[in-house]
């Protein structure tokens, strides 16, 4: 008998509850429908040189709400997205001079580099800058009853990326890199990291 008056009490506040805390999870007479977040996260960038490892970004996105009625099933949100991130990459395997002869980055650098050597490895840094614009869909209900708000958005954006390249040697009056106390059938990203100077100086065309 105990077990079945616990049941029922549940059953009372599982049905009544929800109705009863609306006031707290949603107030519209002090809501300015205006929302701001913030983002961070690991960023993947496929592109002719291998990424390196994972790189990070961050951003921010800031909103306002154009419909929202007490009750409602939904609501409506407009807004803006800027997320700013940057990859790394490196490749293992060289580069050869027949392959970057008519290359305008390696032909217009101060370098011995054709006469001594005739390979290179390619590496980059990529910084990626993206805007949109969103129209989000709430279950405005759901906040209402339970705190929990679920949404669907979608819209419009640009992306802007620069990529650079870590060719020059700052340490060697800004000549290409001198690759030739590397292995090239056994060489590691850590070899090629320890040799480059990482300041990626160079724009890639």
């Amino acid at each position: 008998m105990k077990t079945i008056l616990q049941l029922k009490i549940a059953l009372i506040l599982a049905f009544v509850l929800p109705q009863s805390v609306n006031s707290q999870f949603t107030n519209h007479e002090r809501d300015t429908k205006w929302n701001i977040g913030f983002n961070m996260g690991g960023v993947w960038q496929d592109g002719d040189i291998k990424l390196d490892r994972p790189g990070f970004g961050y951003g921010f996105t800031i909103g306002k709400g154009i419909y929202e009625d007490p009750g409602k099933f939904w609501s409506i949100d407009v807004r803006f997205r800027y997320m700013k991130g940057f990859t790394y990459g490196q490749e293992l395997t060289r580069l050869d001079s027949a392959d970057i002869m008519d290359n305008t980055i390696y032909s217009s650098n101060p370098s011995n580099y054709k006469n001594t050597l005739g390979y290179t490895y390619l590496n980059s840094k990529t910084m990626i800058h993206d805007f949109s614009l969103d129209g989000v869909l709430n279950f405005h209900m759901l906040r209402e009853r339970t705190g929990v708000l679920l949404s669907v958005f979608g819209g419009l954006g640009v992306t802007d990326y620069k990529t650079r390249t870590n060719l020059l040697n700052s340490d060697n009056f800004n000549k290409i890199y001198n690759y030739g106390s590397l292995d090239p059938n056994n060489v590691t990203k850590r070899d090629l990291k320890d040799l480059q100077d990482r300041e990626y100086e160079t724009r890639a065309l």
